[in-house]
């Protein structure tokens, strides 16, 4: 347990297994969490619930961090995030040619192809 204004009785290091939620996203969490929220892509009205919701949350990170709502994709986790990204950076690659250090930087600063945008990845 640990004591405000004194050491820690103990210092935890494995991030890769757990993180501890942020008090302020357990604060927003804490409706959907304890209300069983429907899923958002149901046609009943929990489900439309969920996704107003879910679409409010994408607006605002999109103003976060300056982008549009559309290319905003959450997932559940680490490794769906990284195999999207892979997906989209190899989708872009084959439409608009491998990217080499010569060529240009980055293989994703030009990528605007409709895989690379999608909020949802297409079937492999």
């Amino acid at each position: 347990m640990e004591r405000r204004g004194a050491a820690p009785d103990r210092v935890y290091l494995d991030y890769a297994g757990f993180s501890p939620v942020d008090p302020r996203v357990l604060a927003v969490m804490r409706p959907f969490l304890e209300a069983g929220i429907g899923n958002p892509s149901a046609p009943h009205s929990l489900g439309a619930e969920a996704r107003e919701s879910l679409e409010a949350a994408r607006a605002k990170v999109a103003r976060l961090v300056g982008g549009a709502a559309p290319g905003i994709v959450f997932t559940s986790g680490a490794t769906e995030a990284n195999n999207l990204a892979i997906r989209g950076v190899g989708r872009c690659a084959a439409a608009t040619g491998p990217a080499t250090s010569s060529r240009r930087p980055s293989s994703t600063s030009r990528c605007s192809t409709p895989a690379a945008t999608s909020r949802r990845p297409a079937a492999p």
